[in-house]
């Protein structure tokens, strides 16, 4: 009996024991339960964000940040452990940063100066340039939703923080109602548009569930309007069901049914025009009549109104509904390192070369077209021919027995005058070194007159413009000094400051702007066509396009331009999505530039009769001629009559007595 008794304790004793080793290895705190976790966050890291790192185009390191908890009572602590020392051995693959809490080093740059010396900008400082890494794949481990806000305030506070990573959740509570708490989670994510994000949670002891949420399309409500929990893959006993599964791709549907977006946009012709036309609202609506999705847009003509700026931790403007509501941005967006963290932009699908637009050499008018056939550089060395040819007959003439027509400076410069338009000289210079000087200048007239001769026809029977500037090395003097003045939007002044050329640096120390509402490219333009000494920086496109539409700003009420746009490219880009669609769409808004151009070729340059209208300038001239000559002879009768008359009666007076 005693022996019975005793087996039967013994029994118990040792069944007591399994049982509680059974409930220690199946327990979620357990080795078991800590093991197949780590083994389902391992294969999905493995898989799947180095599968991400091996398809990427980034030559660059990339870093793998991991969200710890704090709290050491959670079972999400063990797990963590584990998981930590499993990126860790991915270390070949990434930089990795753990974060547990906000005091942490960041990777920035800083400088160290000396206690005697805080002025950073001294020679002594050590500047230490770091890299300043934006995260590519995130682990985030937490023990209930508010470990997980708490996680989520350290992400967005983070120098390292990058909207567009992968992120991956795990989560453990001490509810056990999992499925809430991940569509819990994914809620908030996306609402901070961190959109590639999947969690892990666990059913069972053994057996963990990956989430993501979905969104469906019912038209014609918002294609973002339904958004459901959707079940990703199950991880039973640390092994993926699905393996080949991706689950960080965003599937891409055919079909929308109709569902509508919004779109916001900034009338930038021929980009934007209004609410039906522009070259970027074509597009849009080709691909929303493929897709079966209907925009609403809405477009601001208002040029004071800006996209919007990040102020107090929020976008304002236009940006606020493109972050908020999910509203889609057109329109020609400058992209910028400001905008990089928060929005994502399409890839380059057309591209303009950026050309200098200056303005249009005016015509001459008739009565100056005898002035206009030489420039004013010939015109100068005809000038100083005159001169120096006139002072080499006086100084001849010094050497010699020359004739008095040479021995005046007065009847010296007379002579070269006579010589330089091929006049008959009543007396011819009878030294031998004057005679020198003498038929050098008469040479030099034959030439200079034949070529103004043969000239005169032509300028006189067809319309003549002014030098118009058509090379971007015509900015500068031969001095190296800029001719004109230069401005255009802000910044295409950092366009200059790239380079150790000396023309940009001049353009880039003289570059001009405009502040507020002014800072627009149809401002420039328009300075540029009213002020004929400014040049400006504008797309080919868009100054073709305001000339081929006869705007207000480029042409005059008769259609004829005030700008010129030169052909050689400021700055030179490859051709992106030249053809196909985007070509055809750009071409409707190209016709009229073309026909425009074909017109400007197309004018009448034959030689015609000379008319009245052709001798304007002859005429002018000549009654300049006749009108100087009176005043001459006027002068010469009042200088006679007052003057010489009176010295005559001295002299009668003088011979009387």
């Amino acid at each position: 009996m005693t022996a019975a008794m005793n087996y039967r304790l013994l029994t118990n004793v040792i069944t007591i024991n399994i049982v509680l080793v059974v409930c220690t290895v199946l327990h979620r705190e357990g080795p078991t339960h800590k093991k197949m976790a780590n083994e389902c966050l391992e294969h999905i890291i493995r898989e799947h964000f180095h599968f991400r790192y091996e398809k990427s185009d980034e030559n660059h390191t990339m870093l793998f940040t991991v969200i710890l908890t704090e709290n050491m009572s959670s079972p999400a602590f063990e797990i963590q452990e584990n998981a930590v020392r499993s990126v860790n051995n991915l270390a070949a693959w990434f930089q990795i940063e753990v974060i547990s809490s906000h005091d942490r080093y960041e990777f920035e740059s800083f400088t160290e100066c000396s206690e005697d010396n805080q002025d950073e900008d001294d020679d002594s400082c050590e500047h230490h340039a770091i890299l300043d890494f934006k995260s590519n794949f995130y682990l985030i481990i937490v023990d209930d939703e508010n470990s997980f806000d708490y996680a989520l305030e350290i992400l967005e506070y983070s120098n390292t923080f990058n909207p567009k990573a992968l992120f991956l959740v795990y989560a453990e509570d001490n509810i056990g109602k999992y499925e809430q708490l991940a569509e819990s989670i994914l809620k908030k994510m996306w609402l901070r548009l961190l959109i590639r994000t999947v969690v892990l949670v666990p059913e069972s002891l053994q057996k963990f569930k990956l989430y993501r949420l979905s969104s469906s399309t019912h038209g014609p409500y918002s294609c973002l309007s339904n958004i459901t929990l959707a079940e990703e893959d199950v991880c039973i006993k640390g092994r993926m069901a699905n393996i080949k599964k991706r689950y960080f791709e965003i599937k891409e549907k055919t079909n929308y049914l109709n569902c509508s977006l919004g779109v916001i946009s900034e009338a930038r012709s021929p980009f934007i025009i209004n609410e039906e036309k522009g070259f970027e609202i074509d597009i849009l609506r080709s691909i929303g009549s493929a897709l079966n999705i209907h925009f609403n847009i809405t477009v601001s003509h208002n040029m004071t109104d800006t996209w919007g700026a990040y102020v107090n931790d929020s976008w304002t403007g236009k940006l606020q509904l493109v972050f908020e509501d999910f509203y889609i941005g057109i329109g020609n967006i400058e992209t910028g390192m400001s905008y990089a963290t928060d929005f994502s932009f399409s890839r380059y699908y057309h591209m303009e070369p950026l050309v200098y637009v200056v303005p249009i050499a005016e015509y001459v008018p008739k009565w100056r077209v005898l002035v206009a056939i030489f420039s004013l550089e010939v015109w100068g060395i005809c000038l100083g021919a005159i001169i120096s040819f006139a002072a080499s007959f006086y100084v001849s003439s010094k050497f010699g027995k020359e004739h008095k027509q040479y021995k005046t400076l007065s009847k010296a410069l007379e002579s070269s005058y006579q010589l330089i338009i091929c006049h008959a000289i009543s007396v011819q210079p009878t030294t031998d070194l004057t005679r020198v000087f003498f038929l050098a200048m008469n040479i030099f007239g034959i030439a200079i007159a034949s070529a103004y001769t043969c000239s005169l026809v032509f300028y006189l029977t067809n319309p003549i413009k002014e030098h118009q500037p058509t090379d971007n090395n015509e900015l500068l003097d031969i001095f190296g000094n800029l001719k004109y003045k230069i401005g255009g939007l802000s910044r295409y002044r950092e366009l200059f400051n790239v380079t150790d050329n000396k023309r940009a640096y001049k353009v880039f120390r003289e570059y001009q702007t405009a502040v507020g509402a002014n800072d627009t490219i149809l401002y420039w333009i328009n300075q540029v066509g009213t002020d004929r000494d400014t040049w400006t920086i504008s797309s080919r496109l868009f100054a073709d396009y305001l000339l081929s539409e006869n705007s207000s700003v480029a042409t005059h009420p008769n259609g004829r331009s005030k700008i010129f746009v030169f052909k050689n490219q400021l700055l030179s880009y490859s051709e992106i999505g030249g053809g196909g669609l985007v070509d055809h769409m750009c071409r409707k808004y190209t016709q009229a530039i073309k026909k425009r151009k074909s017109l400007d070729d197309g004018e009448d340059d034959s030689i015609r009769p000379l008319s009245v209208d052709h001798l304007q300038s002859v005429f002018a001239v000549l009654v300049l001629g006749y009108m100087l000559g009176s005043v001459f002879l006027t002068l010469e009768l009042i200088y006679y009559k007052l003057v010489a008359k009176k010295q005559n009666k001295i002299r009668i007076c003088k011979k009387t007595v």
